[in-house]
């Protein structure tokens, strides 16, 4: 399992999704860093626990991303 995680910015569309590519889970995350660093750090233990994953994508060699 491989995770890239983004700062979150002011756009309106966020990454948030895990993908299954070669037979390995990425995940792409977005994490609001303008709060409070006890909200940041409940944010990265729900990530890391995997309880902020909306959706999967199943992703080949040919795909564009």
């Amino acid at each position: 399992m491989g995770m890239l995680l983004y700062a979150g910015t002011d756009d309106e569309v966020q990454p948030d999704n895990d993908y299954q590519i070669s037979g390995n889970t990425i995940s792409v995350k977005t994490l609001d860093l303008d709060c409070d660093f006890t909200d940041i750090a409940k944010k990265l233990d729900a990530i890391a626990a995997g309880g902020a994953s909306p959706g999967k994508r199943t992703v080949s060699a040919s795909d564009k991303m």
